[in-house]
């Protein structure tokens, strides 16, 4: 994956977020089988448990939204993202 493709893919998983498109946004997973919010919690390796987390961002109230690209390691993304 090339940087600019992560950056697309990132905005439109970030729109869905700010639209509250859950089925959206855990459907850019769909090819994922391995997802982790932090370094603390367990990894999702399953879409069902991927879709499950994203369905959360209903009941978030958030104004703004940014992401910073931290590493890209062939499939491997680590974003930061800033509310």
């Amino acid at each position: 994956m090339d940087r600019k493709y992560i950056e697309n893919w990132l905005d439109i998983l970030k729109e869905s977020w700010l639209n509250k498109d859950s089925n959206k946004a855990a459907s850019l997973f769909t090819n994922t089988n391995f997802y982790q919010e932090t370094p603390f919690l367990i990894p999702y390796t399953k879409y069902e448990e991927i879709a499950k987390e994203w369905k959360n961002i209903n009941n978030q109230d958030i104004k703004k939204l940014e992401f910073k690209i931290l590493a890209i390691d062939n499939n491997i993304v680590i974003v930061n993202w800033i509310f």
